[in-house]
């Protein structure tokens, strides 16, 4: 493997190292462990006695080839529809996987019967699931799916003359990419110190690291191309059970300067909402605001899905179809810009003067004064490059996460347990450690 300065990669010290050549997908019968591994706790490729207890009972895994790291890289809407086994409706996107939703479902009734009640009020993300419930990415891998098109728009921004197109096209940057995030399934929980580097086609380079694990925070840093604006800022999701639903907060800030100056803040985007967790039809939904500050012009973009009024106290449905959207761009009264909890354009009280509006779908095109400027059937994502000597702290590393990518439930369940305790056990460190300082 090459590195990306052309240089041949310097593969680990494999002395003395029994390689099963029997199973391509086992580094070692004798090794513990890669010499790098999460699990690692000196420079040596041993174990001090104390820390055997701790290591799962199965061999550790050979890395991922390219082949493997690329396969769940999909390039348009059907395929990543299809390989997550979603329909669009007119709501949002149906699961159609009977087999999942049947065992998703049993899972559910499970937690109930140990947990009762208390579930409703608990926050999902530090739930251990077994490997079979789980997506075989990482959130800082997956979450940064969104960037593969609203870097396209962000791109178009940086050259724009027109100040005020550059807000229009930041927004509609970030409805387009909402599509990008849908799963049927959890992704792994970040390891503390996880890191992800990559490159899109167009150039623009792309870093994350999770800086937080209780509370999950993943910050992205990233940089156009030719340097043309740079991105950065944290993220977390918030699941909680509400009842018949799971609500997943998707809490951010993200500040976006562009070369000359111009800046905008990402105060808020919209929620996912996956319904029916109880039942045989199951469905994921985007609501609430997108929040998008103009520093420089003192503008406000604020966009609303899910919009509708219900058509009667007891029932679900709306008047408007739930995946649509609506949205402004004007000036505010207000130095902070819209109330939080406005959940339509009716429910704003700080428009001075309206500038353009927006109208659309989050599953189908995006509309800004009339004008296209998403179509969901011609927006192709860009492509990852992912780096070839990523740091080794990269989430390619994860043994839970190389295993279960390559359908062996059993040892990703066990390295998962491993690396779980192993985070539990540091943050023990870390508390122990701050309580002694004066």
């Amino acid at each position: 493997m090459k590195r990306s300065d052309g240089k041949e990669k310097q593969a680990p010290d494999e002395t003395n190292v029994t390689q099963d050549f029997e199973d391509p997908h086992i580094y070692s019968t004798t090794e513990p462990f890669y010499p790098i591994s999460f699990l690692r706790v000196n420079g040596a490729n041993t174990v001090p006695e104390e820390e055997r207890k701790f290591l799962p009972e199965a061999h550790p895994p050979s890395f991922l080839s390219d082949e493997e790291v690329y396969s769940l890289q999909l390039t348009d809407k059907d395929a990543i529809f299809k390989h997550f086994s979603l329909a669009v409706d007119k709501d949002g996107l149906k699961m159609v996987d009977e087999k999942l939703i049947k065992t998703q479902k049993s899972f559910i009734a499970t937690l109930l019967s140990k947990m009762g009640k208390s579930l409703f009020s608990a926050n999902t993300i530090g739930l251990s699931l077994p490997a079979r419930m789980t997506e075989p990415r990482s959130i800082i891998d997956g979450f940064a799916d969104f960037l593969r098109l609203t870097c396209t728009f962000l791109k178009r921004a940086a050259t724009h003359p027109d100040k005020l197109e550059r807000i229009k096209l930041v927004t509609a940057g970030f409805i387009s990419s909402i599509h990008l995030l849908m799963r049927n399934k959890k992704p792994f929980n970040p390891l503390l110190g996880e890191t992800l580097q990559y490159t899109l086609e167009d150039g623009t380079e792309v870093c994350g690291e999770q800086i937080s694990h209780h509370p999950p925070i993943s910050y992205y840093y990233v940089v156009g191309p030719k340097k043309s604006y740079t991105l950065c800022g944290n993220f977390s999701l918030d699941p909680t059970f509400k009842g018949y639903y799971i609500l997943i907060k998707m809490d951010l800030k993200f500040t976006i300067k562009f070369k000359d100056g111009h800046t905008y803040i990402v105060h808020k985007r919209p929620n996912m909402k996956i319904a029916g967790i109880l039942s045989d039809t199951r469905r994921v939904l985007v609501k609430g605001p997108l929040i998008i500050e103009d520093k420089t012009l003192k503008l406000w973009s604020a966009s609303f899905f899910d919009y509708g009024e219900k058509k009667g106290i007891i029932s679900s449905e709306k008047t408007i179809p739930k995946n649509e959207c609506e949205g402004i761009i004007y000036v505010s009264k207000n130095v902070n810009g819209p109330n939080r909890k406005a959940r339509r354009i009716a429910d704003l009280d700080d428009v001075a003067k309206e500038l353009t509006r927006l109208k659309g779908s989050w599953l189908d095109k995006l509309e800004i004064n009339s004008v296209n400027y998403w179509d969901i059937a011609k927006a192709k994502p860009m492509k990852i490059i992912y780096n070839s000597d990523p740091l080794a702290s990269d989430w390619r590393y994860r043994e839970d996460l190389i295993f279960i990518r390559r359908g062996d439930l059993d040892n990703a369940d066990k390295w998962k347990d491993a690396l779980e305790i192993r985070q539990r056990r540091d943050k023990k460190l870390r508390v122990s450690f701050m309580a002694k300082e004066p």
